[in-house]
């Protein structure tokens, strides 16, 4: 399957080399509005999920209209992918076919 994600930019491109980095478990993104946080982190999620079975991934924000707002934009972006097996709306889960 093929899944085309996004062109990063110079500073996206910085933080998918530390999270392809097999030591690196965290990384927090101190950047400012239009940056791309949300674009890079659904994207990335995305490619982790697809390239790891059985893989649990979270996605952490300071409010829940924020946790909602990219929940929405990521299935805006992927809601009809052939790759998601469930989506619970209520708990603002997302489940891969390779779970």
């Amino acid at each position: 399957m093929l899944i085309q994600l996004f062109k990063p930019h110079a500073g996206q491109k910085e933080i998918i080399k530390l999270l392809k980095k097999p030591e690196v478990r965290y990384v927090i993104v101190p950047a400012g509005r239009r940056f791309g946080k949300t674009e890079l982190a659904i994207n990335e999620l995305t490619r982790q999920g697809l390239e790891n079975d059985n893989k649990k991934l979270l996605y952490l924000t300071v409010t829940s209209d924020q946790r909602s707002t990219t929940f929405n934009d990521y299935l805006d972006k992927f809601g009809d992918a052939p790759f998601i097996k469930t989506v619970n709306r209520s708990e603002l889960n997302i489940t891969f076919e390779n779970n």
